[in-house]
């Protein structure tokens, strides 16, 4: 049974998670937050779009929630805020009221520096909500999502389970793509059940997205 209200966190950076965390909003009906962009447009608006922008043109600027740090540089968020000349600090973060569906995107892996002495990890326990954890299907995904797993089950954090970014297994196979064995491996190893996969996609929208999600297997 799916949660609905998760933390989309990842086992690396460009893995698709805004992707997934936009399945899983426009599934549910849901909001969105990020709380750290690290990489926004400048004041003239040069610049990609930042995340909740992308989500935003899925689901609605209204199911959106304002970023709690939104940072100038695209780096590493404990660089970007110490080129701002900020601290981030976990005590600044709280979940968004009210009870409803809700998605929450990480920024980068888990072991990503968020402060002098937090990662992300750390904000994931802060918040409290149930990991959906974003792993590219490619050669070392089981390797980086069995450690990602054991980072968060090290800190007693729930995981509602893992979703695969990449091709999918029946379709074209680009160079140097891996064997549906990466799905099966995850799951014994890990322990854990893989919720999805979520192919590259030709069109970014709801309706692809609702495609997608209808494959969905939540565990009981």
């Amino acid at each position: 049974m799916a949660p609905t209200r998760v933390f989309v966190c990842g086992t690396d950076t460009g893995i698709g998670k805004t992707v997934v965390a936009g399945v899983l909003a426009c599934a549910w009906g849901a909001r969105y937050w990020k709380p750290i962009q690290a990489g926004a447009p400048d004041a003239t608006g040069q610049g990609s779009p930042t995340d909740s922008e992308t989500v935003a043109g899925w689901i609605g600027a209204a199911q959106v929630l304002p970023e709690r740090y939104r940072l100038a540089r695209p780096l590493s968020p404990h660089l970007a805020a110490r080129e701002e000349g900020i601290e981030i600090a976990l005590s600044a973060f709280a979940l968004p009221p009210g009870s409803g569906p809700l998605v929450v995107e990480g920024a980068g892996g888990l072991y990503t520096p968020i402060g002098p002495r937090a990662f992300i990890l750390d904000l994931v326990a802060h918040l409290a909500l149930p990991a959906v954890l974003v792993s590219r299907d490619r050669l070392g995904a089981i390797n980086q999502t069995l450690l990602s797993l054991a980072a968060l089950r090290a800190r007693g954090l729930p995981v509602a389970g893992v979703v695969l970014t990449g091709p999918a297994p029946s379709g074209p196979a680009p160079a140097g793509a891996v064997d549906p064995e990466n799905l099966r491996a995850i799951e014994r190893y890990g322990e854990v059940a893989v919720i999805g996969r979520v192919p590259w996609l030709a069109e970014l929208s709801p309706r692809a997205f609702g495609e997608v999600y209808r494959a969905f297997k939540w565990p009981e």
